[in-house]
């Protein structure tokens, strides 16, 4: 799975992940889920404009905000107790597993067909 993280150098990744512990550690986890919700909210919008409308302006505007998502996530996730960022992980490789399964049964679907 990629991570913003594994699209930069290294000096950009530690500049990042030093900054987003120091964010995260200043705020707490109460602010940064509340802005997440934020950031999400601001992320569908800027979708939605972008698929009505898509020009270059509003795919920048799209990327921008999908951006302030992924960099408040890592934050939040930073913020947690590591037992729940371990509950979080394994409940993404469970997502991951359903729906894996769902694609395979829709393509056993379609040879039996």
């Amino acid at each position: 799975m990629a991570h913003v993280t594994d699209f930069m150098n290294r000096d950009e990744k530690a500049f990042v992940e030093r900054s987003a512990n120091e964010i995260a550690n200043h705020y707490g986890l109460g602010t940064q889920t509340e802005k997440l919700a934020e950031e999400c909210s601001e992320y569908t919008q800027a979708f939605l404009k972008f698929h009505q409308d898509p020009t270059t302006t509003n795919y920048e505007h799209l990327l921008e905000e999908l951006a302030d998502t992924a960099l408040v996530l890592s934050e939040v996730l930073n913020c947690m107790p590591e037992t729940d960022g371990r509950r979080v992980a394994i409940k993404v490789s469970l997502k991951i597993n359903r729906e894996l399964n769902r694609i395979e049964k829709a393509k056993a679907a379609k040879v039996v067909k």
